[in-house]
C-alpha cells in the first residue's frame, strides 16, 4: 500500500512538472507587429477548397518590438493560390514577412474549438501569406519526421501515377500511409460506422505484421529470433513514422514492441499493464496528448477490449478459433467492447451513434486486410510494370466496392442516431459506469 501510494505520487509530481514545462513551452507570445521570418515546412502543403495550409517551424529575424515576445515555434502557414506552391515539399525553407497571430476563435456559438484543438496538435501561432508574400530559400535540414513525410508523399505518387485519384486515392492513402487530409466530410460520414479503418491504428499495424510475418518466415531459436523480430519492429515503427506518428498507430507500435520484447525474453506480459505503460510514455513526452480526441478514442477502445472481450467471449462459447462462427463472433465482441469503451466520448465530440457498426464491422476488417496486402504486392512489383498495373486495378476495384458498401450502408433508415448533448462530467460519469 505504502509502495503503490508513493509511486502515485511520484507520478503526480511528474506529470505537474512535464505539465507545466510543456505549458510554459506552448504559451503564445508573438508579438502583434508584423516582422521577418524563416520557416520549415514539416510536412507538403495540401489544398483544399482553394486553401492551402502547411504547419511549419518558424523563426523570427532580428529585433522584436517587445523583447519577452515568442521568437520561434510551430505555426499553421495559409497560403494564397500560386503555382509556386507545386514545388514545396517537407523540409523546404521559405522567407516571409507578416503577422504571428496566437489561434484564436471566432466566438460563433457551437463553433468548433480551433484554440483548442490547435493546442492539443502543438501549434502556438497562425499566419497568412499573400502570393508576393514569400519566396522559397531551398531545402533545410531534414529531420526524421521530415524524411518520412517525403518517403509519404513518394509514395503517393507512386499510386497516383497508376491510376488512383479522387475518393479511391483519399480512402487507400488514409489506410496505407495515413494521409488523411484528402478524405472529404461526405467521405467521412460514409464510413462512420467504420471509421477506425480510416485512422491508422493497432488494426493496421496488426494487419502490416501478419503480412510482414507470412513475407518473413525465418523460425528458430537465439539469434535468428532476435533478427526476426528486430525487422519487423524496424518495419513497424518506420510505418509508424510515414503514417504521423498518431496517438493510435504509436500506441500499438509500443504494445508490439512491449509483446516482441517479452518473446525474446520468454516473459508473459500483461497487456493492461503494457497498454498503461504505452500511454505514460506518451503523455511524457507530449501531455497534451491527453486531450486529443484520436488518443482518447483510441486507448478507450483497447481498454474496453481488454476488460470485457474475454468475459463476452467465454459467456457466447467462443474460445476457438479458425472458424466462419468463431470469426463473426470476435468480430462482434471486439466491436462491442470497442463501441461501449468510445461511447462516450463520441456522444460528447461527435453526438452521433452508428446503429450499423456491427454490419459494417464484418466487412471492414477483411476489407482493410485485403487492401493493405494488394498496397504491398503492388509497391513491391513496381519494377514489373505489368503486375503492378493488374495489382491496381483489382486495389482499385476492391476500394471502389468498399466505397459502394460503405455508402450503402450509410443510406439505410437511422444509420446514424443524433444524441442530445453530453458534457465533461457526463463523458466522466459513463465511464465510472462502465467499470
Amino acid at each position: 500500500l505504502l509502495f503503490g501510494v508513493a509511486v502515485s505520487c511520484l507520478m503526480l509530481a511528474l506529470g505537474g512538472v512535464v505539465e507545466r514545462l510543456d505549458a510554459d513551452k506552448m504559451e503564445a507570445r508573438w508579438s502583434a507587429t508584423k516582422g521577418r521570418f524563416e520557416a520549415q515546412l514539416c510536412e507538403s502543403p495540401f489544398t483544399e477548397r482553394g486553401t492551402t495550409r502547411v504547419i511549419a517551424e518558424a523563426r523570427r529575424i532580428g529585433r522584436d518590438s517587445l523583447p519577452d515576445a515568442r521568437r520561434e515555434g510551430t505555426v499553421e502557414v495559409t497560403f494564397a493560390g500560386s503555382v509556386a506552391l507545386e514545388e514545396l515539399r517537407a523540409g523546404d525553407r521559405i522567407f516571409f514577412e507578416a503577422e504571428v497571430s496566437p489561434p484564436k476563435n471566432s466566438g460563433n456559438p457551437c463553433e468548433f474549438d480551433t484554440e483548442h484543438y490547435m493546442y492539443v496538435k502543438g501549434v502556438t501561432g497562425t499566419v497568412y501569406l499573400p502570393v508576393d508574400g514569400w519566396r522559397r530559400m531551398g531545402e533545410g535540414t531534414l529531420t526524421l519526421s521530415m524524411r518520412a513525410m517525403r518517403l509519404r508523399d513518394a509514395i503517393l505518387d507512386v499510386y497516383r501515377r497508376l491510376g488512383f485519384e479522387g475518393e479511391r486515392l483519399a480512402v487507400l492513402a488514409a489506410l496505407t500511409v495515413g494521409e488523411k487530409r484528402a478524405l472529404r466530410r461526405d467521405l467521412r460520414d460514409t464510413y462512420s460506422g467504420a471509421s477506425h479503418i480510416l485512422a491508422l491504428s493497432g488494426l493496421h499495424l496488426g494487419i502490416l505484421y501478419m503480412i510482414l510475418s507470412l513475407l518473413l518466415p525465418l523460425r528458430g531459436v537465439g539469434v535468428r529470433v532476435f533478427v526476426r523480430e528486430a525487422l519487423l519492429l524496424a518495419i513497424l515503427w518506420a510505418f509508424a513514422f510515414v503514417g504521423g506518428l498518431s496517438p493510435s498507430v504509436v500506441r500499438a507500435a509500443i504494445l508490439f514492441s512491449i509483446m516482441s520484447l517479452g518473446r525474446l525474453l520468454q516473459r508473459d506480459t500483461s497487456s493492461l499493464n503494457s497498454l498503461a505503460l504505452a500511454a505514460l510514455l506518451m503523455l511524457v513526452v507530449q501531455p497534451r496528448l491527453l486531450f486529443d480526441v484520436s488518443f482518447q478514442l483510441s486507448y478507450s477502445a483497447v481498454a474496453a477490449i481488454l476488460l470485457l472481450a474475454p468475459a463476452m467471449r467465454r459467456a457466447l462459447g467462443a474460445d476457438e478459433g479458425g472458424t466462419l462462427r468463431g470469426y463473426i463472433v470476435d468480430v462482434f465482441v471486439v466491436s462491442v467492447a470497442s463501441q461501449i469503451g468510445t461511447m462516450p466520448f463520441i456522444w460528447h465530440y461527435f453526438g452521433t451513434f452508428p446503429l450499423y457498426f456491427l454490419l459494417t464491422n464484418l466487412v471492414a476488417v477483411p476489407a482493410a486486410f485485403v487492401v493493405m496486402l494488394l498496397a504491398v504486392i503492388m509497391l513491391l512489383a513496381a519494377p514489373v510494370a505489368l503486375g503492378r498495373q493488374w495489382v491496381a486495378f483489382v486495389l482499385s476495384a476492391v476500394i471502389g466496392w468498399m466505397n459502394g458498401f460503405f455508402a450503402w450502408v450509410a443510406s439505410l433508415p437511422a444509420a446514424s442516431v443524433l444524441l442530445p448533448y453530453l458534457t465533461a462530467a457526463g463523458v466522466a460519469l459513463l465511464s465510472l459506469l462502465k467499470k
